[in-house]
């Protein structure tokens, strides 16, 4: 703005258009930056997925404005310096009539056709939600559902959130919700203003009373499945405390305008269940803040997270002095993550790559035996992908005069002797294998150090380790940078989703969608650039 000024002073009136350049130039402007920036991106990811450390997470979305569909793809991998790269590969326009699983493949590998990928795809793991079109979509390759979207759906089950917002006032919770006529809450909480004006009068005290009434210092059996119990079925407890759930909101902003909480302390009466609710949230919200970190590796800390949440679960010694209705729900928190939350293998394969928790202590036995044999055949696959086959003809046959009865006899020494080598090459690999990971399980150590009061301790990152000590673990090593590179969750794309509606608003609702892909794209090299500098000399 500065330099126009500048210039209009010296020269004098001049037309917008001979300082800003045309739509249609900035149009091919970003899609000129868009393509060389892929075709310098192109080499560093098809080295991740040649060395199988990329993983993918593919997702839909529609924008808010034209109503378009778009198929988003983020990637994750560790580079050769042990840095987590992410990257936002496409954010496609999704063209095709609906979104069966055959046409969602079609667009993802017409993304991967922009990196030359799609050779890659057995190799590359994918991390998804539990959508029945990408489920099916990917159901050939290496998938890893998302732990938060699981987490989230627990929780959902757990609070009866689906059947409680079809029908608020089903016949189940006929006795516990106020008729809105005599709800003085519900029209407080219509705005701020009428908030400051209402007087707290005896009426509100009752009905925050019959909201969060406190009941015997009883337990509820934890014998019963509360995890099968039907919303009808509820105990009265468990009721109140699901209404107070929902009337949440609408008490919240009244209760901190009128510090009524201290209130009801101060005359000894109930006070409002929320800190009760807060408590029992709290290890979700630091599980699912972790879990979508996409600055160190998450896929390590799956395992501990719901290790966490289970452990707060737990029956306590204070559980006698717990609400009845809290006390249900912990118990049907915990049975219902019993039968929705299944580790993956990757799961805990990343609870072994770190040093911290190679032991795997918190696991059954069974789980520690699969996860060690499942690490065997990820290191047995790293060795055929780094083989040299030896020819056939350097196999040392003794030579044999051939007739028309010897051709057979010649090749079954051939293959028999091929077989022997086979076999005693396999045998020597596993053999070294198995030394590597138990050295590891001696010696890989890393031992924890707490930071001073004025420094702030930082989470623990396992990739530090594995750049001192890869070379020490030369094939195990190679499939820590497979695993640790893998996302708990698809919170990457859902960001990348978010930076896309930032795009799109109404002012810049014509955009073509090919150019928001190239923008996405850009957007992403940029910040790339600014992390590793120069891409040409950054270390594949």
């Amino acid at each position: 703005m500065d330099q126009c000024i500048q210039v209009g002073y010296m020269y004098g009136p001049l037309p917008a258009s001979s300082f800003l350049s045309c739509r249609k130039t900035v149009t091919k402007e970003i899609k000129r930056v868009a393509i060389v920036g892929r075709n310098q991106m192109k080499v560093i990811l098809i080295s991740a997925a040649r060395e199988r450390r990329l993983s993918l997470s593919p997702d839909l979305w529609s924008d808010g404005y034209k109503k378009v569909s778009y198929l988003g793809c983020t990637a994750q991998w560790v580079d050769r310096d042990w840095n987590l790269c992410t990257f936002e590969l496409f954010c496609l326009p999704y063209r095709k009539p609906n979104k069966t699983a055959v046409n969602v493949l079609q667009v993802i590998e017409e993304g991967l056709a922009l990196y030359d990928l799609q050779p890659f795809m057995f190799d590359i793991i994918w991390v998804c939600d539990r959508g029945s079109n990408l489920k099916k979509a990917l159901e050939k390759y290496n998938v890893v559902h998302c732990i938060a979207h699981r987490l989230n759906n627990t929780l959902q089950k757990t609070f009866y959130q689906l059947e409680t917002s079809k029908a608020k006032k089903d016949i189940a919770f006929g006795d516990y919700y106020i008729n809105p006529v005599d709800d003085e809450d519900d029209q407080i909480s219509s705005g701020d203003s009428e908030e400051e004006n209402v007087p707290f009068d005896d009426d509100d005290v009752r009905l925050i009373d019959r909201l969060t009434r406190s009941v015997n210092q009883t337990t509820v059996a934890p014998s019963r499945n509360n995890a099968t119990t039907t919303l009808a079925q509820l105990p009265s407890e468990a009721k109140r405390a699901l209404v107070t759930i929902i009337h949440t909101k609408e008490l919240v902003k009244y209760i901190k305008k009128t510090n009524l909480n201290q209130d009801l302390e101060d005359r000894g009466a109930a006070v409002l269940v929320q800190n009760k609710l807060i408590e029992f949230l709290k290890p979700w919200t630091f599980v699912m803040k972790r879990i979508q970190s996409s600055l160190i590796p998450s896929i390590h800390t799956v395992t501990p997270s719901i290790f966490i949440i289970n452990t707060s679960l737990d029956v306590k010694p204070t559980d006698a002095k717990q609400e009845k209705g809290i006390m249900f729900f912990r118990q049907r928190a915990k049975q219902v993550m019993k039968e929705m939350i299944c580790f993956d293998p990757i799961h805990l394969m990343g609870t072994f790559f770190n040093p911290k928790t190679r032991h795997m202590k918190h696991l059954t036995a069974k789980q520690r035996e699969e996860c060690i044999e499942y690490v065997k055949q990820e290191m047995l696959m790293m060795d055929i992908d780094h083989q040299v086959q030896l020819p056939l003809d350097s196999l040392q046959v003794q030579p044999i005069t051939t007739t028309s009865n010897t051709y057979m006899t010649d090749f079954y020494l051939i293959i028999e002797q091929d077989d022997h080598h086979s076999t005693q090459q396999s045998s020597s690999k596993t053999s070294s294998h198995i030394i590597e990971i138990d050295l590891y399980l001696k010696l890989g150590s890393d031992k924890t150090t707490i930071a001073n009061s004025d420094q702030e301790n930082q989470e623990y990152n396992p990739l530090s380790f594995w750049k001192k000590k890869h070379e020490s673990y030369p094939i195990l090593s190679k499939v820590a940078a497979r695993i640790l590179g893998v996302p708990a969750t698809s919170a990457a794309v859902e960001r990348e989703f978010s930076f896309t509606g930032n795009i799109i608003t109404q002012k810049r609702s014509k955009l073509l969608p090919d150019t928001v892909n190239d923008i996405v794209f850009n957007h992403s090299y940029n910040k790339f650039k600014q992390r590793f500098g120069d891409i040409s000399v950054h270390k594949l």
